[in-house]
């Protein structure tokens, strides 16, 4: 069925919830991970900490965007846990109008190509800058089915994620027992082993970047209990204050200083 497409702007309005950081407190960060995986929390400064001068308080449903990023889908809506959480001039915010837009219908959306593409064709700068304005934003067009319709589908998108998460959680379950099943075995076959110190077979090696202020940098985590490196967050060079940064290479042995204690290796 073919529903009216209506400007973005015709059902959501941008709303700043502008505040002063102060130095004693504790700021929850949001960041909108790429291609509609979400907002989510990554990072936590007191008002010492970050440089802005004016912090943007987000609430649940709300729309952000990162105006770098939105052209790679960094669309989301807030969740409830990260109502009151806060964010820079990055991350301009929308309000759907309840008796036009579900916030879920926009999530739904925000994970859509034709979302992403839209982005896309309206982000423009240099290399690294191409930042979408929000009243570019606001142009997009988005399909509005009736209330009655967004929350048919809703709720039918809704069940089937939640029975992917399920399957999900079941092979995660599976994997987890074939892990052990496997550490086992490697115990078992290393037991009588020669051993060597590590500093012998994988030396120490720092390769340090130097930080352009103009460039984006994506930060690598590491999993707790051998479960990996992960892509924690993409940052501009202006964002890093006293860090060093130091690059990694395929096939590198990485460990947390923080979580090395709990398996924090990779």
């Amino acid at each position: 069925m073919r529903w009216p497409r209506v400007a973005l702007g015709e059902v959501a309005e941008p709303v700043a919830r502008p505040i002063a950081p102060q130095p004693d407190e504790t700021y929850r960060f949001v960041g909108v991970k790429w291609w509609g995986e979400g907002v989510y929390e990554f990072a936590r400064k007191t008002g010492t900490e970050t440089a802005a001068s004016v912090l943007f308080r987000v609430e649940a449903d709300d729309l952000v965007i990162n105006k770098i990023w939105a052209r790679h889908g960094s669309i989301g809506v807030v969740p409830p846990d990260l109502a009151g959480a806060v964010g820079s001039n990055e991350f301009p915010t929308f309000r759907p109008k309840a008796d036009r837009l579900l916030p879920r219908w926009v999530h739904w959306w925000s994970k859509s190509r034709a979302a992403w593409e839209a982005c896309a064709g309206l982000s423009f700068g240099s290399s690294g800058k191409n930042r979408i304005k929000p009243a570019e934003f606001l142009r997009i067009p988005v399909p509005l089915p009736p209330l009655a319709e967004q929350e048919r589908i809703v709720r039918r998108l809704d069940a089937v994620e939640a029975r992917l998460a399920a399957r999900r959680r079941g092979a995660e379950a599976v994997e987890a027992e074939l892990a052990q099943a496997l550490s086992a075995a490697f115990r078992r076959i290393a037991a009588h082993a020669p051993r060597a110190r590590m500093g012998d077979v994988a030396p120490l090696v720092r390769r340090a970047v130097t930080i352009d202020p103009d460039a984006t940098y994506t930060e690598i985590g590491v999993r707790s209990f051998f479960k990996g490196t992960f892509h924690r967050r993409i940052l501009s060079g202006a964002d890093f204050t006293w860090q060093k940064l130091f690059r990694i290479k395929d096939g590198d042995l990485i460990f947390s200083n923080l979580m090395a204690w709990e398996k924090g290796i990779a």
